[in-house]
């Protein structure tokens, strides 16, 4: 499924199921903002789900592309290989309302923010930057609490605006190597973080930080 320019997801579920057998392609819905930014393709409050393929299968994939368009508030849930790519997107990046699920999120050189539909959610799956990265960058906005339970590769940054992000990852660094910065929120957990923390009226319950 394919959205054009000046469309928008209303308040749609959309699902895309993995492939069945080794090897086969899942469903895909791609976001196409063009390439002029004249207007703009948002998902608005859709629901957004990327399964994971059965017996070797790909997994279903969420694609943003182009210049101009918004996840909005969209609720985005990826499980197994399922996908979210944001890495040929148009930078600075996308906004999505929140994630959640154990599947893949590629950001590319690009930021994504999440938070906006001020719903709490656990993403126990992986951000990474990808083939077109590195820089890929998470921020966290609105007032309920991100939580990341796998140790995550992106390294552009993480940064906390609103609400909270709580870290519980066993291994690696649940935001990468890039730093942290706590504006007007809080960082909490019992996870381990490998970047330098930076405090701008905000909370930091300690933890195990790498960096800081």
């Amino acid at each position: 499924m394919r959205f054009l320019v000046g469309s928008n997801g209303g308040n749609a579920t959309l699902i895309n199921k993995g492939g069945t057998v080794s090897g086969a392609a899942g469903g895909v819905t791609v976001f196409d903002g063009g390439t002029e930014g004249v207007f703009t393709t948002s998902v608005a409050n859709a629901t957004l789900v990327a399964r994971g393929g059965l017996n070797g299968g790909l997994g279903g994939v969420i694609s943003f592309l182009g210049r101009t368009h918004t996840g909005g508030e969209a609720r985005v849930k990826l499980f197994a290989n399922g996908t979210m790519l944001i890495d040929e997107h148009h930078p600075p990046g996308v906004t999505v309302g929140s994630i959640e699920g154990d599947g893949i999120i590629v950001l590319g050189a690009n930021n994504l923010t999440v938070g906006g539909n001020k719903m709490s959610t656990t993403f126990s799956g992986v951000i990474k930057d990808g083939p077109n990265g590195p820089g890929g960058s998470l921020t966290k906005v609105g007032n309920k609490m991100l939580t990341l339970t796998s140790a995550n590769t992106y390294s552009g940054g993480t940064t906390i605006k609103r609400g909270a992000l709580f870290i519980a990852n066993t291994s690696g660094s649940a935001t990468g190597p890039g730093p942290v910065l706590i504006s007007n929120s809080a960082l909490e957990g019992n996870g381990t973080i490998a970047g330098a923390v930076t405090v701008e009226n905000g909370l930091i319950i300690p933890f195990d930080t790498e960096g800081s």
